[in-house]
């Protein structure tokens, strides 16, 4: 199931992909640049496009080669390109948009905007609630020099497009080396595999059968990519949306909730857990009492076999609302893994604190930080949409009554019930928790296979 990327015979399907989508860039910084074409200019942009693929792009191929090199000699891949166009922006350049019934319609549809609950867009960031062709993403561990780079692609982009919007993104790291977001939460830990070598790593010393399985197949993410008239052409269905994250508030909810818990000392942290499923340093609440555990960072081998009744790990948790890793209440486990996704988020904004430390309230923000969250999928409507439609927003997903996810839901009031006392569900109180993470705008994606660009 998983592919072997020094097997020649995937050569020319990695040659023509895209990278980021099997595997994270793994950069520390990111440009985001939002273009819309110059309807006069349209051959200008074609010119740019196969120039830029050509010179410029990064293949699978290429990135698994420079992640090669790095992990034999020290030596980093250097800037990171990709691109990317939206339904509207295949339009602009003549051609017949992918047939992906939800890229089609768009984010800003108002028939997305039902489904998922998501404010209108009139309440988004400038730039995000006009029309955006395509997306360019730059990233480097070097962010001087991917401001450069930024910097003159700008220039560049400018003669035949407009430029709506652009965002950066920048890694945030515990003392232990490990993404954090915001909040405070190693993130990130919980992807499907593509890659022989990547699955091979997660498996080793590990009990047999696993407890959860992350090998996932091609076809999770990748589609056949038709304007290339080559079948091993592959492109992917990408997710963009940028969500602000009111640190402050959320940090003074998780004291108050402690406080009506009646948690004190370090158990108080289990309250934070309890909103998220995993502690700040990334331990599975449902594995254990307390944060610490070794190799949490990382940790991604659990279920929730052991806390059906959600004492450990309550039902409403961010991480078991959005992957309840086969002991879900409403489909079978092979169905469930079926919806999840390759994510590829950074965060956003500066929280101005030394995050090797624990900052106290009043250095938090309350605005102008958050994650660009970003993923890429073979069916929109299967994969992002019914995991935040279905799984996310659902007050009954997985069980009955714990409204939306207390992170990323929208539309309801979380209202869990938590555990007072750790495994115990007689101790088992319902709290209301209100969600601290805004949508402020994004849009919905294709990444073309190489070949396409090469010769647009």
């Amino acid at each position: 199931m998983a592919l072997n990327p020094n097997d020649l015979a995937n050569f020319d399907l990695l040659s023509n992909l895209q990278g980021n989508i099997l595997k994270g860039h793994g950069r520390e910084h990111t440009t985001h640049i939002f273009i819309h074409f110059d309807s006069s200019k349209i051959a200008q942009a074609k010119k740019w496009i196969k120039k830029f693929a050509n010179d410029r792009l990064t293949s699978a191929q290429k990135q698994l080669k420079q992640r090669e090199v790095f992990k034999r000699n020290g030596i980093p891949g250097g800037i990171f390109s990709s691109f990317y166009l939206s339904a509207t922006g295949y339009a602009a350049l003549g051609f017949a948009q992918p047939s992906d019934p939800s890229f089609r319609a768009g984010m800003k549809s108002n028939a997305t905007k039902a489904k998922l609950k998501d404010p209108d867009k009139a309440t988004w960031d400038q730039g995000y609630n006009t029309d955006i062709h395509a997306m360019v993403l730059l990233a480097n561990d070097n962010s001087d020099e991917m401001g450069r780079v930024a910097m003159e692609m700008i220039e560049e982009l400018d003669v035949f497009s407009n430029i709506v919007h652009v965002e950066y993104g920048h890694a945030i790291r515990n003392e232990n080396g490990d993404g954090i977001e915001h909040f405070g939460y190693v993130d990130g830990v919980s992807q499907p595999l593509f890659l022989q070598d990547e699955v091979d790593e997660f498996k080793k010393g590990k009990t047999l059968p696993l407890s959860w399985d992350p090998e996932a197949p091609l076809d999770l993410v990748l589609v056949p990519d038709v304007l290339a008239g080559d079948p091993t052409a592959k492109g992917s269905y990408f997710v963009f949306r940028k969500l602000e994250q009111k640190v402050k508030a959320f940090n003074e909810a998780e004291e108050a909730l402690a406080t009506s818990l009646g948690l004190t000392d370090e158990d108080a942290e289990r309250a934070g857990a309890m909103i998220v499923g995993r502690y700040e340093d990334g331990t599975p609440l449902t594995l254990n009492e307390e944060d610490g555990v070794i190799g949490s960072g990382a940790e991604n081998n659990f279920n929730y076999s052991n806390d059906t009744l959600g004492a450990k790990c309550p039902f409403h948790a961010h991480i078991r609302k959005s992957n309840p890793r086969g002991t879900g209440l409403h489909e079978t486990p092979a169905n469930e893994k079926k919806h999840i996704m390759a994510r590829r988020g950074i965060p956003f904004g500066f929280r101005n604190v030394n995050t090797h430390i624990s900052p106290s309230i009043a250095q938090m923000p309350d605005n102008g930080v958050g994650l660009l969250f970003m993923s890429y999928q073979a069916d929109l409507g299967n994969q992002f949409e019914f995991i935040q439609q279905n799984w996310v927003n659902d007050p009954n997903f997985p069980s009955t009554g714990n409204g939306s996810d207390p992170i990323l839901g929208q539309g309801s009031v979380s209202n869990g019930k938590f555990a007072k006392k750790y495994n115990d569900a007689s101790t088992l109180t319902a709290k209301p928790f209100n969600s601290f993470v805004t949508l402020k705008g994004g849009e919905y994606f294709f990444a073309p296979s190489v070949k396409f660009l090469k010769n647009i």
